[in-house]
C-alpha cells in the first residue's frame, strides 16, 4: 500500500503541473480579447504555460498568449480587467483569486 502511495503522490503532482490555475470570472459586456470577440457569460481560464485556455459558456475552448506576472500579495478574488482600445471594452488583464498570478493580454 505504501508504494502504490509513494507512486500516486508524484503522478498527482505532475498532473497538476500542466494546469497551474484555474478560475472563472464573468463578463457584463462584450470584449475584445487578441481580435477574438468574447460576449456576455461566465468563462473559465486556464493556465498552461505560456497560453490562456479559455472555455466559453458554450463550452467551447481557445487558447491566446498569455505573459504572466507576479504581484506583491495574493488576489482577494478572480478579476477581469478591461481597457478602452480604439473605442471598445478589451481584456487587458486577469488576477487569479487565491494567487499573485497576473495574466497580461496584448503586451
Amino acid at each position: 500500500m505504501k508504494m502504490k502511495l509513494r507512486m500516486a503522490v508524484p503522478a498527482l503532482a505532475m498532473m497538476m503541473a500542466g494546469m497551474a490555475f484555474a478560475a472563472s470570472f464573468t463578463l457584463p459586456n462584450t470584449v475584445d480579447l487578441n481580435g477574438k470577440k468574447l460576449k456576455p457569460g461566465e468563462y473559465a481560464v486556464a493556465l498552461k504555460k505560456d497560453q490562456a485556455v479559455f472555455t466559453n459558456p458554450d463550452g467551447k475552448t481557445f487558447s491566446v498568449p498569455v505573459k504572466i506576472e507576479q504581484a506583491q500579495a495574493k488576489f482577494s478574488a478572480t478579476m477581469a480587467l478591461t481597457k478602452d482600445v480604439n473605442g471598445s471594452p478589451a481584456l487587458t488583464e486577469i488576477d487569479l483569486g487565491g494567487s499573485t498570478t497576473r495574466m497580461m493580454f496584448g503586451q
